[in-house]
């Protein structure tokens, strides 16, 4: 096995000296931990701005000089203060104040938020004495805003096989022309995942300020359970159902070379924190379930028309496809197809969709449902799962919760269930209550008429 250790580290681990010193002792406690992804500073206290909000914000109003300057001024003392504090020898605030003229010449917006994963990295490989390695001359962007992976990793085999340690800003990388190109937010999740996949790494730690996957939100259920193991395929459902985690750009990488992943805690190093990879310990399979979460502002759009599956979905995609509707969920047969889209998006385009479908389909009745909640259950257990599903549908049930959809995809490896928004986390707590204190809630007043649609999905 490659001895080799690639550790993210994100914005709350690198947020002042205290936490740089936190981490510079978990990279020396293990000599593989060999190549450093640095995030930006994120928050210190609650009403804190993240480094990058900050940028942002000094770029939105470059035209307003008081504004600005308040802004640049928050940035410049963070980083003065941790130079300060970790006495350095070096000269950061000739960086900002070059940083500071970019802004008045042209800079462009990628350009500006890379700034803080850029300082934050050449503070953090000063405090290591590692090599500094600017991701502009590693990760490639096609014309096309794509990552072009065969140059990528051309370029980080050349850099990366000569160094001996290294400290990477995440987040971006350059385009064809030269000019910086960043990720989507979270982006320092995927540099990570670039990188320990093309050099074939042991292990890619990503250290955050929570023990790992937690079962469920931990502001909607009690002190939820951690998952001590999970596959690609079950963090990837758990994030694309909303739960904050690794989004899924930045797991794919390490999953195409099978490179684990280890969710870690930098403020509580000893707890071995999350195991991502491709198969699970045997034990791990008697678990019901390997999560819960759920995203917020759906519609339902329903239509009935006789034979819609000869022709009439051609017509239902293009309609689609004209008003920038992207599509959550997806269910057809011979006569109807009801759709899960955006509330944001339909609300922009309502009347003329609904026009549309009416003058090109003429169908026998369409209905749209706002306001809808997706809540996802990872299953990992699908014969324990069946038995305790009942129970889950009553405790929902006697607490008045309609349920408008249940979505179960061929796979079984996940359900989804459509509530109103207003009863997301009430739904969230339930689910977790029935799977893991198994017992039947009290009955309320008010009988729940509402009857769920059922259907299978082709998933996006």
């Amino acid at each position: 096995m490659n001895k080799l250790i690639v550790a993210k580290f994100g914005g709350s681990s690198l947020a002042n000296d205290k936490q740089f010193k936190k981490v510079k002792e978990i990279v020396l406690q293990d000599k593989r931990r060999r190549y450093i992804i640095v995030s930006a500073p994120g928050k210190t206290f609650e009403k804190d701005y993240k480094v990058t909000d900050l940028l942002y914000k000094c770029y939105c109003c470059v035209d307003n000089k008081n504004l600005f300057e308040n802004y640049f001024n928050i940035i410049e003392g963070k980083y003065v203060s941790i130079c300060n504090n970790l006495k350095l020898d070096l000269d950061i605030k000739k960086f900002l104040y070059g940083i500071k003229n970019d802004f008045f010449n042209g800079a462009s917006k990628d350009y500006i938020l890379s700034r803080g994963e850029y300082l934050n990295g050449l503070i953090f490989s000063k405090f290591m004495n590692f090599t500094f390695i600017d991701p502009s001359d590693i990760i490639s962007f096609k014309q096309n805003g794509q990552l072009d992976k065969e140059t990528t990793k051309m370029l980080i085999l050349n850099k990366l096989s000569h160094v001996e340690k290294a400290v990477i800003p995440g987040f971006y990388g350059s385009n064809k022309d030269g000019s910086i190109k960043t990720f989507p937010r979270g982006g320092s999740d995927i540099t990570g995942s670039i990188i320990s996949s093309v050099m074939n790494a042991s292990i890619y730690e990503n250290w955050t300020d929570v023990s790992g996957v937690l079962m469920a939100n931990p502001s909607i259920v009690k002190d939820p359970k951690n998952i001590r193991n999970m596959t690609y395929k079950e963090i990837k459902n758990l994030s694309h159902m909303g739960a904050d985690v690794l989004n899924e750009d930045s797991i794919i990488p390490a999953e195409e070379n099978k490179i684990p992943i280890n969710i870690r805690n930098t403020n509580n190093p000893d707890d071995i924190g999350t195991f991502i990879s491709d198969n699970l310990p045997d034990e791990d399979y008697k678990n019901t379930i390997a999560g819960i979460s759920g995203k917020e502002n759906f519609s339902i759009v329903t239509l009935e028309k006789l034979n819609l599956i000869n022709g009439g979905l051609n017509n239902l995609f293009s309609i689609i496809t004209a008003d920038n509707i992207s599509v959550e969920h997806l269910s057809f047969n011979s006569d109807s197809a009801s759709l899960i889209v955006p509330d944001s998006q339909l609300r922009k385009c309502e009347s003329s969709f609904i026009s549309k479908i009416e003058t090109q389909l003429n169908p026998v009745s369409i209905t749209i449902n706002h306001n809808i909640s997706l809540v996802g259950i990872i299953i990992r257990n699908i014969n324990k799962f069946r038995q305790i599903i009942h129970r889950i549908f009553e405790n929902l049930s006697n607490r008045n919760i309609k349920i408008k959809i249940i979505i179960q995809p061929s796979c079984e490896s996940n359900i989804v269930l459509g509530v109103e928004d207003a009863d997301l986390s009430k739904t969230i707590k339930l689910i977790y209550e029935s799977i893991n204190n198994p017992i039947l809630i009290e009955k309320s007043n008010t009988e729940n008429e509402s009857l769920p649609i059922y259907f299978n999905v082709l998933s996006k």
